[in-house]
């Protein structure tokens, strides 16, 4: 028989801490995902109630100065506003220290966790980047419907600051990357190459079944 101990395999991070936190404690800004099922949100809200959460929400805690750059970036990506003024600081008593803390993944978890009345289960980083919460974000989304305008501006927008950071990396291997195809990432690049009045048609049309992406695209 073979033997298997918890205690002496355990993996503790420094870095990262299971909670059960206060859903006002949390940060909440634009999503990549945004369309939520009412229905869906209540259903799982009662499934909670009845069973717990099961899986655990991602938070990510910056300071200050980090903070501001991680809402700087959300604002270049989602075309918003966000002010570090507009959010309250949690002083970390282990860490000794303010933090912001912005939920990254587990948005629909959260709501249903508000409704169903209780405090919410979640993994806090530390010393996290932008570009990992973002990752994070769609890869806890990108096998669920993604609003298209959304799923366009974070990938060009994410396609700019990779290759930034990497010259020689190529628009095929980040397509793949973000299980998408090439011509895929192409079209959406020339997409949000166009003015920002003229790319909100779209974001309408996905409603009224207005102007055709594709067509936009030509």
């Amino acid at each position: 028989m073979k033997t298997f101990s918890l205690k002496e395999n355990e993996f503790i991070s420094q870095e990262s801490f299971q909670v059960l936190i206060d859903c006002l404690f949390i940060i909440v800004l634009k999503q990549t995902r945004t369309m939520m099922s009412f229905e869906g949100i209540q259903s799982l809200a009662s499934s909670i109630k009845n069973n717990g959460q099961q899986n655990p929400g991602i938070i990510f805690a910056f300071s200050r100065n980090h903070a501001k750059k991680y809402l700087d970036n959300i604002n270049k990506l989602w075309h918003r506003q966000y002010k570090l003024e507009d959010f309250e600081i949690v002083y970390i008593q282990e860490k000794q220290n303010d933090y912001y803390l912005f939920l990254v993944a587990g948005h629909r978890r959260l709501e249903a966790v508000k409704i169903a009345e209780q405090k919410y289960l979640a993994n806090i980083y530390f010393g996290k980047t932008f570009k990992e919460a973002i990752t994070a974000q769609y890869e806890e989304n990108f096998h669920e419907e993604i609003p298209l305008y959304d799923l366009v501006n974070f990938a060009s927008f994410f396609w700019v600051m990779s290759k930034t950071e990497d010259e020689k990396l190529t628009l095929k291997s980040f397509a793949k990357s973000i299980h998408k195809s090439t011509s895929w990432l192409s079209n959406a690049l020339k997409f949000t190459s166009l003015p920002l009045s003229i790319q909100a048609l779209i974001n309408e049309s996905e409603i009224s079944k207005g102007i055709n992406y594709s067509t936009m695209i030509e």
